[in-house]
Parts: structure tokens; sequence; C-alpha cells
């Protein structure tokens, strides 16, 4: 899939959820990624606590039975989410 396409996926996405179109810098192409990290393993996510970037709109989510691990890179500056079982949609976390 091309970036092209991967952008037009992620306008629509965020249409679907925030009910309008994206601003600037809304989408964005996030740099630096390192594959593989070295990263380690802090826990597991219980839930997400966000506001969305549209309405302002605070959202909680259980991640249910199913919940993704939390990892922090070797040196504490970023912080990944993986596994679990959610999906992004229209109407937000999902699983």
């Amino acid at each position: 899939m091309s970036d092209a396409d991967k952008i037009a996926r992620a306008r629509a996405l965020f249409k679907s959820f925030q009910k309008r179109d994206a601003r600037a810098n809304e989408i964005i192409a996030v740099g630096g990624l390192v594959v593989p990290a070295i990263a380690l393993e802090v826990g597991t996510f219980q839930g997400i606590v966000y506001r969305s970037a549209g309405s302002g709109e605070e959202f909680l989510h259980d991640f249910g039975t199913q919940k993704p691990k939390v990892y922090v890179r070797f040196d504490g500056g970023q912080m990944y989410i993986v596994g679990g079982a959610y999906r992004f949609t229209d109407r937000g976390f999902i699983g």
C-alpha cells in the first residue's frame, strides 16, 4: 500500500470518527521509529482515557480480557502498546 493510500485511509477513519475533515498536523507520518526497538515490558494496559482531538469529548476504554502489553524503549524515551485484541474504528477503540 502506498503512502498516499495510507494517508487517504487515515483521513477517512479520522472523518468517520471525528465527523469532520482533519486539520493540518492531525494526520502525520510518525518518524524516528527503529525496528526492532530494544524495549522493556512494564505491564499491561487495563484501559485508556483520551480526549478527542475533534470534539474535546473524553473517552474511557477498558481493554477487556486480552489486554495489550506496555513496553518502554531502553532509554525511557518512548512507550509502545503491543498486542491485545482491539481495533480503532469510527466508534473509537473496540475490543
